[in-house]
């Protein structure tokens, strides 16, 4: 068995998950490919590869609140 079970293409790579059997899983993004995966782990890679997609594109901000707050503040000291 080796079912696709969701297929997107985001910032030109393809992100895949697909089911090999039970509890076994393989998630494709772009070149990389994880497998044997159990549900846990392709969950946690496959969301981990569509957020690094979305951020790649800029659909997502994803820098820490700190990182944020570093922007703002060294955006308000060159207004000065």
């Amino acid at each position: 068995m080796n079912n696709i079970c969701f297929k997107t293409k985001e910032a030109g790579y393809p992100i895949v998950i697909s089911q090999q059997g039970v509890d076994s899983f393989t998630v494709q993004y772009g070149k990389q490919f994880d497998r044997n995966l159990s549900y846990g782990e392709a969950a946690e890679r496959f969301g981990l590869c569509l957020m690094h997609a979305l951020s790649c594109q800029g659909k997502i901000d994803n820098r820490t609140e700190e990182e944020a707050n570093d922007s703002i503040h060294s955006e308000e000291v060159c207004r000065a």
